[in-house]
């Protein structure tokens, strides 16, 4: 029977020791929407199955951000592995940066911080492949030089767990916003150890505390309690939504894009900027290209501007999205319905719903989302009732969702609208369909023509049609 789960019902602890204690070989795989790990279990204990292409590189840029070897030195270590043919970790030592002892050992250390990570993730899942040595799908490899004793792990991710739930008091998330709480020049800087030094040097009320753990490569549990404890030590304090706008403009203006976007996200969050914070937001995006998170803060900014009567710039902005992101059809749907309950907004803005609205039927009937459709086409019957080409769009619709009652109905309806237009012969063709559809037919179908006569048109299974 195959092991796998949720670890949100399920501790990881507890898969660890079931795997140890019936002495089970092969590769846990633990993922998440946005991010897989896997950890290969054996007799000599537990190592991590990973990408032998860009941990390594984890592990270099952990090595940079901390200062232990210079971008340079990384480079002039690469060139000597390719021109001498040999490992990277005996370059490194050959080019004075660092050697092999020590790479190896932040190698491993690396690696412990990768597994105890995994023990707080909560929104995964995990499954056991047993006899595996590699995942299909997965690229990824064993170094048998590291194996961590199981029992030593859980220990070490519990006492962690234990001290998380006391940093989580002092910081609420990785989208909290630190800032000095002292005049730096008060500040000792001798009395702090190089991790406790190079996370509070950027602790600046602009960077969440996820930047800095992306800045510095410590692990985000080391980064949360060096802030935690700079906190208890009063040193740092938790950002004021007060000054949130007003640090996230200075971000922008610097080039900080990226840092006044959290900025004024974590403003947005406590309810501070109003519907203006949206706005900027996704102007802020739009100028990183990332169109997609631009796009959803301009349709929040939309929905505030139509709460607060301002149909027209609502239009405006909707319309805006469309031409960034053709795709969202969200935001095209929204438009649509907008335009044609806002009216006279619309043909300002010299917005056409009919139009944009037949682009979303013919979107969603190719998709197959046919009642998204339908709902288009009766919103825009709504504003153009006659309009032959959207009851077309909705028998069309009702056709391919096999709904021959509503085809029948609304062929009836085509031939009345080319009745009332005298296209007696137009009306007659969509009789006939009634016919051929419905042999057994036989209720007459009567229409008022404009000279006042009355076309009677009665049709039963063998007697075709009679004018």
């Amino acid at each position: 029977m195959a092991l796998k789960g949720d670890l949100a019902s399920v501790d990881l602890a507890q898969v660890f020791q079931m795997l140890v204690l019936n002495q089970k070989t092969g590769i846990l795989s633990v993922f998440s929407q946005t991010a897989w790990r896997a950890l290969y279990f054996e007799s000599r204990g537990v190592t991590l199955h990973f990408n032998p292409y860009t941990f390594p590189d984890k592990v270099l840029e952990q090595l940079v951000r901390t200062g232990r070897v210079s971008e340079a030195q990384v480079k002039k270590s690469k060139d000597y592995a390719y021109s001498h043919e040999c490992p990277f970790p005996q370059a490194l030592e050959k080019v004075g940066a660092l050697t092999q002892e020590e790479y190896r050992r932040l190698f491993s250390q690396k690696m412990e911080e990768e597994i105890y990570d995994l023990f707080f993730w909560k929104e995964a899942r995990f499954e056991f492949f047993e006899g595996a040595t590699e995942l299909p799908g997965k690229e990824g490899m064993i170094d048998e030089s590291f194996f961590f004793n199981p029992d030593s792990l859980i220990m070490e991710a519990a006492r962690r767990m234990d001290e998380w739930s006391v940093i989580q008091t002092r910081i609420s998330g990785e989208d909290e916003i630190l800032t000095p709480a002292v005049d730096l020049s008060q500040v000792n800087l001798m009395d702090l150890d190089d991790m406790t030094l190079s996370v509070f040097d950027l602790v600046d009320g602009k960077r969440t505390v996820q930047r800095i753990v992306e800045i510095t490569g410590y692990s985000p549990f080391h980064v949360f309690k060096t802030l935690a404890t700079l906190i208890d030590q009063g040193l740092v304090e938790v950002l004021g939504p007060e000054t949130m706008l007003k640090n996230a403009m200075e971000c922008i203006a610097e080039g900080r894009v990226q840092d006044g976007i959290n900025l004024l996200e974590r403003a947005a969050s406590m309810g501070e900027g109003g519907a203006e914070i949206h706005l900027t937001t996704a102007q802020a995006y739009e100028s990183l290209s990332e169109l997609e998170r631009a796009s959803a803060h301009y349709k929040s900014y939309a929905e505030d501007m139509v709460a607060l009567g301002k149909e027209g710039e609502a239009l405006k902005t909707l319309k805006k999205v469309v031409d960034l992101v053709p795709t969202d059809l969200e935001a095209r749907e929204r438009l649509v319905f907008l335009a044609i309950s806002s009216g006279e907004e619309g043909k300002k803005l010299e917005l056409d719903p009919v139009a944009e609205g037949r682009t979303l039927i013919e979107i969603y009937v190719e998709m197959e989302e046919f009642e998204r459709a339908r709902s288009v086409v009766e919103n825009l019957l709504e504003v153009s009732p006659g309009d032959l080409e959207l009851i077309k769009s909705l028998v069309t619709i009702h056709s391919k969702a096999g709904d021959t009652r509503r085809v029948l109905e609304l062929y009836e309806v085509l031939a009345e609208e080319l009745i009332r237009r005298k296209d007696l012969m137009g009306a007659i063709k969509y009789l006939q369909k009634i016919l051929l559809i419905d042999k057994d037919t036989s209720t007459p179908f009567v229409s008022q023509c404009d000279q006042g006569e009355y076309l009677i048109t009665v049709w039963n299974q063998g007697e075709g049609l009679a004018t």
